[in-house]
């Protein structure tokens, strides 16, 4: 699921295809809107995530890829959505202000309204959040529980 600035337009993100033999695939991604008129087919080389694909309206989409390397190739079709952000799924620059040290997981979701997406690896645990302007984020770092770091306005890699 991809999001959007409330009032304007997400992205969708190339899917990551890869070759075993670690040469650069040939990609190319059909996208049809299935809920407007989009279509759109895109012909690259490569397998960075997000670098190739366009900003679209709010909606759902099909996106149809074939990668190949060499003689052998794969397909794979997917429905992505694009949402639009709200205040209640973002974190604001107040909100992420208020966060300190130490201060535990709990805490940092009551002030930013949600728990975020991440992981756990032994005793660090990371939270990602969705900022308001398109494809950045904010992100807090714990250990043992509490807040150890945090990083506002990163870009998607």
């Amino acid at each position: 699921m991809e999001r959007a600035p409330i009032g304007q337009k997400g992205g969708l993100m190339n899917p990551v295809v890869w070759c075993p033999s670690g040469a650069e695939p040939a990609v190319r991604t059909v996208v049809e809107g299935v809920d407007n008129n989009f279509r759109a087919v895109w012909r690259y080389r490569g397998s960075l995530p997000g670098l190739y694909f366009p900003r679209v309206a709010v909606g759902r989409y099909e996106l149809s890829t074939e990668a190949r390397c060499g003689t052998r190739s794969a397909q794979r079709v997917e429905v992505v959505r694009v949402h639009e952000k709200t205040a209640r799924t973002t974190m604001s620059w107040k909100e992420f202000r208020r966060i300190k040290r130490g201060m535990t997981p709990t805490r940092v979701s009551r002030i930013v309204g949600y728990s975020g997406h991440g992981g756990r690896y032994g005793n660090q645990m990371w939270r990602t959040f969705d900022l308001m302007a398109f494809w950045q984020y904010g992100s807090v770092e714990f250990r043992n529980g509490r807040v150890v770091r945090k990083d506002w306005k990163f870009d998607h890699d």
